[in-house]
């Protein structure tokens, strides 16, 4: 078992429900250790690079590579890494910090380790995650995330350019355009149908805050719970669902799922 750190998006709860049903879902084994507003510790029995591509509330994933705040023990973690694999003797290095003492311990180390294998980096502030992705497949950028003892090394990163791009060049008549491609990836990441076992999976539940919005794709049982009754809602919605004809395109199950 391995530790990641998932760097969330700008709804962390949403993003670590995504997480939480996408391993589920897949029947992989996961807990998460630890977690706030910003990052997620997850121990996983296993996890591919690719798996940020299926993720819509992730923006960066990095493999931990030292879990102590013990300067020596550090050090020598660190010393084990292969940390820069490419080429070029000239490269950029991030070190991004969360609820952590040791981001100038990796930082003055970093500085120390480039001298030692004679290339010349530079540390940059913030990457941009587009930008990111664009140096690491030129193998000139070590991206490091520290979150409380943890120091991990980014190995996939979100293309947040790429994923503009697919919602600009959607074809008009794309039901999916009413939601960004982002969302439509947490969405389907809830998704429990599995049309060949013809089996319902777990019930997830989200609380909705105001102005926020959640939808439901095909197949999937879905309720809605309203939690006070000054509390209004309005449903969008196409087709037979869109007027009289709703009850003629609705399933509805026993026993209800809430």
């Amino acid at each position: 078992m391995k530790i990641f750190l998932f760097v969330l998006g700008r709804d962390p709860e949403l993003s670590k429900a995504e997480i939480e049903a996408y391993f589920e879902n897949r029947d992989i084994k996961f807990d998460i250790l630890e977690s706030n507003e910003k990052i997620a510790a997850i121990r996983l029995e296993k996890l591919s690079p690719k798996t940020i591509n299926d993720l819509g509330g992730t923006i960066k994933i990095a493999e931990v590579i030292s879990s102590t705040n013990i300067i020596e023990e550090i050090e020598e973690n660190l010393e084990k890494q292969d940390l820069y694999r490419g080429t070029s003797n000239k490269a950029e290095y991030y070190v991004s910090a969360y609820a952590t003492r040791l981001g100038s311990i990796v930082e003055d180390y970093l500085k120390d380790y480039f001298k030692r294998i004679r290339v010349k980096a530079v540390q940059r502030k913030g990457p941009e995650p587009t930008k990111l992705v664009k140096k690491q497949e030129k193998g000139e950028v070590l991206d490091i995330v520290v979150y409380k003892n943890y120091i991990a090394k980014t190995i996939a990163v979100t293309d947040l350019k790429e994923i503009k791009q697919r919602d600009l060049n959607r074809p008009s008549v794309d039901y999916m355009k009413v939601i960004s491609i982002r969302l439509a990836k947490i969405l389907g990441s809830f998704q429990e149908y599995d049309k060949n076992k013809k089996q319902w999976g777990r019930v997830k539940s989200i609380i909705v805050k105001e102005g926020e919005m959640v939808t439901t794709p095909a197949y999937e049982i879905h309720a809605l719970k309203i939690l006070d009754n000054n509390q209004q809602f309005f449903v969008f919605t196409l087709g037979k669902r869109g007027g009289e004809d709703y009850e003629s395109d609705t399933f509805r199950v026993k026993p209800s799922i809430i």
